[in-house]
């Protein structure tokens, strides 16, 4: 079990009222981001209506310093070997003194109104255990990366529900923890998130929401700019862990639709994107990706096959093997 080391520059926030929400932001050598995200952080806890926790991982760089320079916001340390994607988010919860929880991403940015609008969506509807908000590309995003978010996160706001499940299929379960919002309770009455997983926590408990009977929003009116531009490479790394969480997690696919059909979906659709964005000439490296994404997902799909080597060699999270 992880233990948590609480800054002594960093005292526990005294709560005026009544908390809205506690934001809660796993970060590991985030220098690059946090100048622009912590003022948003420290503006919603200078409200008076949220609790901060910004949990590091052993951070190597001036990530500490720039948290200690807000006060207000708590900031927790656990050993780098100890991180788990579930497991460390669990960790933070339990230090939560709020009903809803905000996760966030060190480097997803979204504006206070937006975490404001998330939150409030979920305090509104009872149904609902968690509600994410849109995701747009940063400025400098590469076709690819901008055409996930398009296709991911649509304009039209949406709830997914257990009666739901054969229209949205395997994305009535999508969640993503860059920017979500999630009722405690609920969270706590499907046991948490899970732990010992090496990738997609948030989509595990959004099926176990599913299948609890609760429902989830997709807000697209709360936004916050948060993309990737992975290589080809790192594609297929990302798509191996993918593999390995499907196998290991395969009771989802009782409930939800296989993730074919929404593979399908994503090429026919990267293709248009490219053709309108004029870049057609990109069409054969989105071939070569999802190629690489589809070898990805079968070599993770038989990891429990593979040498400890090569699963790490083919791992995008490679410290996991270690456990």
């Amino acid at each position: 079990m992880a233990s948590l080391t609480t800054s002594p520059n960093n005292p526990p926030n005294k709560e005026a009222q009544v908390l809205q929400a506690t934001l809660i932001v796993p970060v590991l050598n985030a220098q690059a981001w946090l100048p622009a995200l912590l003022p948003c952080l420290a503006q919603l806890v200078n409200s008076g209506g949220y609790q901060c926790l910004i949990l590091d991982s052993a951070s190597t760089d001036a990530t500490k310093v720039l948290c200690q320079a807000y006060p207000q916001l708590e900031f927790l340390s656990i050993q780098r070997s100890e991180f788990d994607h579930g497991g460390t988010r669990n960790l933070a919860l339990a230090q939560a003194k709020a009903e809803v929880l905000v996760y966030l991403s060190q480097d997803a940015l979204p504006t206070p109104e937006s975490v404001q609008l998330l939150v409030s969506r979920l305090q509104s509807q009872p149904q609902l255990a968690a509600a994410y908000g849109r995701q747009l590309p940063n400025a400098k995003a590469q076709p690819f990366g901008a055409h996930l978010r398009a296709f991911n996160y649509p304009p039209q706001s949406y709830i997914s529900s257990p009666t739901t499940l054969k229209e949205r299929g395997i994305k009535a379960a999508f969640l993503s923890n860059a920017f979500c919002a999630y009722n405690k309770e609920a969270l706590n009455a499907v046991g948490q998130f899970p732990d010992n997983t090496i990738i997609g926590e948030d989509f595990i408990v959004g099926a176990k929401f599913l299948a609890a009977g609760y429902s989830l929003a997709y807000v697209a009116e709360a936004t916050a700019i948060h993309s990737h531009d992975y290589t080809p490479l790192e594609e297929l790394k990302r798509y191996f862990d993918i593999g390995c969480m499907h196998r290991q997690e395969a009771w989802i696919f009782t409930n939800l639709a296989r993730p074919e059909k929404a593979g399908r979906q994503y090429v026919i659709s990267e293709c248009r994107w490219l053709i309108r964005q004029g870049k057609a000439f990109k069409i054969p490296e989105s071939v070569l990706r999802t190629l690489l994404k589809w070898l990805g997902y079968k070599l993770g799909k038989h990891s429990h096959r593979l040498p400890k080597k090569l699963n790490k060699a083919f791992s995008m999270n490679k410290n996991w093997w270690n456990k």
